[in-house]
């Protein structure tokens, strides 16, 4: 070779450093290669494999000259295996003049599918003296390469080992990163400068009910996780560069149920300072929103508690005489029928106002009856029997689902008694034109379970934290003391009750209380 075929490819070599240096993927990467490779050396297929230490194989990265989906089918070369194999693990390059006669380096060859290969090299890609993988060039012809070929491929063969190794801690960093991203406990949504989601984890998913493939490269606005675009705090921060910090706010699911999140926004820049996406971190606070109605609902029964008894007995002083001259009164033999009609209504309102204030006193203050141990399945049995007419009546099929025979708990029976009536008559109330009633019951990790469900109308989604609530009532003649005394009672017993919407129809009932098995 003369001196000016080697400053022409000397030149080549640099020239083709730099472009691998500037590749921006290892596609991009391979293709420099390989068109470099084009000017210095007349070859028919070149190869390079990235060699898995775990499975102590060689895999194929990239091809040129071969069909790349069929080199990846077959059988994997093993460390010490073949030609490439014997190059990962000797560290040492290697050049065959003719392949088809060398008995000590065998080349595997696929003559049907692609070129016949007679001249060969191989060299390693090394890192610190660590093989990260093979480039291999093959000619259908022998006597092909040479000493310095083999040199020259060495030298960017380094380039190319060096960028590969940094493509390897880039994607070990990122797959690191994309776990922590995908399996921390709070939600991540992620947005582009154009406005589209580029990230959105599981917990995402879990929260929100819409899947990864629903909502990635979709403008944020088009998703209907909002009432109106002007609610969305991410697109905010990127607009105006203003970060929120743990901001109580709501997303709507894919169910359309309103959930309470807590979220925080921050800006993403680049190297220059130029502004290129938003991040949004929120977490589901139902369960806090819950636990917190659920205070507010204790401290409202103790203060209705501190009040009671004085209430009470102003109400009764001036009520008993009310209700015993009314029925003295209606006994009078010369009243007329409209004087007997008004005593009697004097003393019905007057015996209501009576019920009502009994039940008052029994729904702020702890119930006085002694808890014992007894069997749930015989009161909820009782109370079915109890209203079993009255469900037939309104073409109500009551469903009872129970595997065991007996599931104690401690309470007293008339209190439990009053739970399951109270939930029936509300079931009753809200069923029209027949439906069903179920009842299940189980028990787990030393609870007893009761799901309580109907085919009701349910309940509007802004009132299921109040029904609880005493006096709250939808029904035209209800007191609203019912659900607050189921409440109190479940509560009384050490137990837990909540209520949600059922997915197609009705309402649903779930009380915990302590086995007392």
């Amino acid at each position: 070779m003369d001196q000016y075929s080697s400053v022409v490819q000397l030149t080549s070599l640099f020239q083709a450093i730099d472009s691998i240096s500037k590749s921006k993927s290892l596609e991009d990467m391979s293709s420099e290669l390989f068109d470099f490779i084009e000017k210095v050396i007349e070859f028919n297929m070149a190869i390079i494999y990235v060699i898995n230490y775990e499975k102590e194989q060689l895999e194929v990265l990239s091809a040129r000259g071969s069909n790349l989906s069929n080199l990846r089918k077959r059988v994997k070369f093993r460390i010490g295996e073949g030609a490439v194999g014997w190059v990962a693990k000797e560290k040492k390059a290697v050049m065959l003049e003719n392949a088809m006669y060398n008995q000590e380096i065998r080349v595997r060859q696929y003559s049907h599918e692609d070129p016949v290969i007679r001249s060969y090299m191989a060299v390693p890609l090394i890192v610190s003296d660590h093989v990260i993988g093979i480039l291999s060039i093959s000619n259908s012809r022998p006597g092909m390469f040479s000493q310095r070929d083999v040199q020259m491929i060495s030298i960017i063969g380094s380039q190319i080992a060096a960028l590969l190794e940094a493509n390897r801690a880039l994607n070990e960093t990122q797959q690191f990163s994309n776990h922590i991203l995908q399996n921390v406990n709070s939600g991540i949504i992620v947005i582009d400068k154009m406005h589209r989601v580029i990230r959105f984890n599981k917990q995402a998913e879990k929260i929100t009910g819409y899947s990864r493939d629903e909502v990635i490269s979709k403008d944020i606005k088009s998703i209907k996780l909002k009432e109106s675009s002007e609610d969305w705090f991410i697109l905010d921060t990127f607009i105006t560069g203003k970060s929120y910090n743990e901001v109580e706010t709501y997303f709507i699911t894919k169910k359309g149920e309103k959930k309470p999140i807590s979220l925080s926004t921050s800006l993403l820049r680049d190297d220059k300072n130029e502004k290129i996406g938003a991040t949004c971190v929120f977490r589901d606070i139902s369960r806090i929103k819950m636990l917190q109605e659920k205070v507010r609902r204790v401290d409202r029964l103790a203060m209705m508690g501190q009040c009671t008894a004085g209430l009470a007995h102003e109400i009764r002083n001036p009520l008993l005489p009310i209700r015993t001259a009314a029925s003295i009164l209606s006994k009078k033999e010369y009243l007329e029928e409209e004087e007997k009609n008004l005593i009697n209504i004097i003393y019905k309102e007057a015996e209501r106002l009576n019920n009502s204030l009994n039940n008052f006193v029994k729904l702020a203050k702890p119930y006085d009856e002694k808890p014992e141990r007894i069997n749930l399945l015989d009161i909820l049995n009782e109370t079915n029997q109890l209203l079993k007419y009255r469900c037939q009546s309104k073409g109500i099929s009551v469903n009872l689902q129970y595997d065991q025979t007996d599931l104690y708990v401690y309470m007293s029976p008339s209190s439990l008694k009053e739970v399951f009536l109270n939930l029936y008559l509300n079931s009753i109330d809200a069923i029209e034109g027949g439906g069903m009633i179920e009842v299940s019951i189980d028990e787990k990790d030393e609870k007893v379970i009761i799901d309580f469900r109907d085919t009701g109308c349910g309940i509007p989604e802004n009132n299921l934290y109040k029904v609880f609530d005493p006096f709250f009532t939808t029904k035209e003649e209800g007191t609203g003391l019912g659900l607050s005394m189921v409440y109190n009672i479940v509560s009384n017993a050490g137990g837990d009750i909540n209520v949600y919407n059922c997915e197609d129809k009705g309402v649903r009932f779930q009380i915990s209380v302590p086995s007392a098995r």
